[in-house]
């Protein structure tokens, strides 16, 4: 990338930045990475930061932690202290990463990445819910720019908020190419495979029940995979998993790196997505990228690109038993379209903004 359009400095909601990061931090990390060189990137948080190994080669980056404020939930702190704490001058931003920003704060971008708390909020804790509903409300009418990560997304925020007068610019995810790819190392034995948080709107039940079903009636004899971290409410998962005549085929690994991820990627028999709800969905993407046969909910973004070797389920009408069992014996097609990089969404980032050289 050549040109920086101006921005001197960018300062990031670093709540995100954990020591086992999620899909948010992912696209935050990717968009600041194939930023320009010159531009200034300053991260605060109330708590500890781990910055990532795609950041690390770049000089500019500033960690600032006010850990004073720890007692605080991270929204609380990014919008009502931060203000305070941090002052911008012409050509530099604040980026809400993720459905806050500093109430007040002049050049704020805000990324909206899903309405769960308003669609889904069931399958959330009360607390995060009600804190999620309140914060992206307050932020969404106080920010200057408003990014989305999809078109399900911008058409879910224009859907609810029809008083909102602002652009919303859709800046999607990506994929980190180099890293998933169908070259490469996999795992070596048979398996379905799932990749997300355990959580209810993700609908891992269905899939568990679809498997067992799977078994039970000799269709398929591999394993099933479920990568991810235990999220909320999945007592009821766990019990299905414990209580399974195949348990001890059922793997659930927790979390890993991405470079394992993306051998479990390429090793799949099939990739498997049931989600109720998503703002994008990236496993399926990456999965897809690392040239498997995929099975999506029909409410993420991938399933609206008509790629080959993506199967559409529609978790409010579809027998998931049936598409999988249809999408085992397809016969792959080896090849893989052009998706958008992380360049060239870096790029759409910074192009959004009204900055004046």
């Amino acid at each position: 990338m050549e040109k920086s359009f101006g921005m001197n400095k960018i300062v990031v909601d670093g709540r995100f930045f954990k020591k086992k990061p999620a899909g948010v931090t992912r696209y935050i990390v990717n968009i600041l990475k194939n930023l320009n060189k010159d531009i200034k990137i300053e991260i605060i948080s109330n708590n500890k930061i781990f910055i990532p190994a795609e950041l690390k080669d770049r000089k500019e980056v500033e960690v600032i932690e006010y850990r004073i404020f720890s007692f605080l939930p991270g929204t609380i702190f990014n919008m009502f202290i931060v203000p305070f704490v941090c002052k911008l001058n012409k050509n530099e931003f604040y980026w809400g990463g993720c459905h806050s920003i500093p109430l007040g704060m002049k050049n704020t971008i805000l990324t909206v990445h899903d309405l769960v708390a308003f669609k889904y909020g069931n399958t959330m804790t009360l607390t995060n819910r009600l804190l999620n509903i309140f914060s992206l409300k307050l932020s969404l009418y106080s920010t200057k720019y408003i990014h989305s990560v999809s078109q399900i997304t911008k058409d879910d925020l224009l859907g609810k908020f029809k008083k909102l007068k602002k652009k919303i610019t859709i800046v999607p995810n990506s994929v980190d190419l180099n890293l998933f790819n169908k070259n490469g190392l996999k795992v070596k034995f048979n398996y379905l495979l799932y990749v997300g948080t355990f959580e209810p709107r993700k609908n891992i039940e269905t899939l568990i029940k679809s498997y067992i079903e799977l078994r039970e009636l000799n269709i398929y004899e591999g394993k099933l995979v479920l990568i991810g971290l235990r999220g909320w409410k999945n007592k009821s998962l766990i019990k299905l998993i414990d209580s399974s005549l195949f348990r001890n085929d059922i793997i659930t690994p927790g979390y890993i790196t991405d470079e394992k991820l993306a051998e479990y990627y390429r090793g799949t028999d099939l990739f498997v997505f049931p989600s109720l709800y998503e703002g994008y969905g990236i496993p399926p993407l990456e999965a897809y990228c690392c040239g498997v046969k995929v099975v999506t909910s029909v409410h993420t973004e991938i399933a609206s690109m008509k790629l080959n070797n993506v199967f559409n389920f529609d978790p409010d009408s579809d027998n998931l038993t049936n598409i999988i069992k249809e999408a085992l014996n397809f016969e792959r097609i080896d090849s893989i379209d052009r998706i958008i990089s992380w360049e060239e969404v870096s790029n759409s980032f910074l192009k959004t903004l009204d900055i004046h050289e």
